[in-house]
């Protein structure tokens, strides 16, 4: 999910955001902070409003009367809004607003001022003292997204189509009934591809096999460390695309072939991940190594990198060269036309699956200081990472769905 956390402060304390995780977000890159109201006011406008992208919940904490007066200030401003946002779909005006409590909040509660935050304006106040994650029910978070998606199911049933787009919409009821819509906006109709998210077209049924599979994979190469068959591993990831997918991409591209400019040579990335119109995420390319590689080896007591230098200097210099000369972006324009896919620059992440934590977190500072030299920015991933996501997606799709 994607989450608009203000904070009144200007540091979050260590590990602040763990309380959403694993429930309500995946990493940290999936909630953005703001420490005062205007700045998550241009975040809503320039992001949310004006570069379509998606948003699931805003989220206030505050301590002082004085911030408490912007947020408010700030919700009265979102509830006027006539605003779509997430590619045109859905109403901005109809975000859940939650707020977090603080010992003032509850001295304004205990003086019967509650009304004040919830009539019409906020979805809820969160209780949330501990540092264990929220919960995925019984709290202003889950409520607040339970009634979302009912009003979104009541949307859909009044225009008499479903969430997957199977039936045509009639002009008609869509004319009728377009000014009485909860939280669909007015545009929606207007996408080739209706509410294309993972939580209105992923069927749970075929997920739950996933991590079975995942967690096989991996154990294979934890009692035959040796082994080195790549294309399984491919397979496994094809077949459970959404632990590439995520919330942010459309099906995963495979080892596509882009050609660099007037020349017969090209370029093979495992995977191309390419970004939803409404994903805060750049276009992303994806590569695949095997779950026993160690990043290291040992020379003469000194631990010194191996294949992984290798992979950043090779691999991905090659991919971070292509990736950013001008005179390639023509030919990646028309290749990517055939996966009818629009690809206006040549802004890319790029990802590394490779080992597992215990790997990664023993050698941190030879791979960190490995990544800085090369100047690279690039999203280290291991396959316990990717088993983690799965775990996600799947509790994320049981419990907030329209499945």
């Amino acid at each position: 999910m994607k989450i608009l956390f203000i904070y009144e402060g200007i540091k979050l304390p260590d590990k602040y955001l763990e309380k959403f995780k694993p429930n309500y977000a995946f990493n940290d890159k999936d909630i953005h902070v703001s420490y005062d109201t205007i700045n998550a006011k241009e975040f809503i406008t320039n992001n949310i409003i004006t570069q379509q992208h998606h948003l699931d919940f805003i989220i206030a904490e505050f301590n002082t009367s004085k911030f408490k007066i912007s947020i408010d200030e700030l919700i009265q401003w979102l509830r006027i809004r006539v605003e779509s946002y997430s590619s045109h779909n859905f109403q901005v005006s109809k975000i859940p607003f939650i707020l977090i409590n603080s010992e003032l909040f509850h001295e304004f509660s205990f003086f019967g001022h509650y009304h004040d935050y919830h009539n019409n304006l906020y979805s809820g106040v969160l209780v949330n003292r501990e540092k264990n994650p929220i919960s995925l029910y019984n709290n202003a978070l889950s409520s607040s997204l339970d009634i979302w998606l009912d009003e979104l199911k009541s949307d859909l049933d009044d225009l008499n189509i479903d969430h997957l787009g199977r039936y045509k919409l009639d002009a008609k009821i869509l004319s009728a009934k377009s000014a009485n819509l909860r939280v669909l906006s007015e545009e929606f109709h207007k996408n080739a591809t209706r509410l294309n998210y993972i939580w209105s077209s992923e069927n749970t049924t075929q997920l739950a096999s996933a991590g079975d599979d995942i967690s096989k994979l991996v154990k294979q190469y934890e009692k035959s460390p040796s082994k080195r068959n790549e294309k399984e591993i491919h397979d496994v990831l094809k077949k459970h695309s959404h632990v590439l997918k995520g919330e942010d991409y459309l099906t995963p591209i495979y080892e596509k072939q882009l050609y660099y400019s007037n020349s017969r040579k090209y370029i093979e990335s495992d995977f191309i991940n390419a970004r939803h119109k409404y994903s805060w995420n750049k276009n992303q390319i994806y590569e695949v190594k095997l779950p026993s590689e160690r990043f290291v080896r040992r020379n003469n007591k000194d631990f010194v990198l191996s294949r992984f230098r290798k992979y950043l200097r090779n691999q991905l210099g090659k991919y971070y060269e292509y990736f950013t000369n001008e005179q390639n972006l023509k030919h990646m324009v028309k290749r990517f036309q055939n996966e009818n896919i629009d690809i206006t620059n040549q802004d890319f992440d790029f990802a590394l699956l490779i080992g597992r934590d215990t790997f990664r977190e023993e050698n941190l500072y030879l791979i960190e200081q490995e990544i800085t030299f090369n100047n690279y920015k690039i999203d280290l991933i291991t396959y316990d990472d990717v088993i983690r996501k799965h775990e996600y997606l799947y509790q994320r799709l049981k419990r907030f769905s329209l499945a």
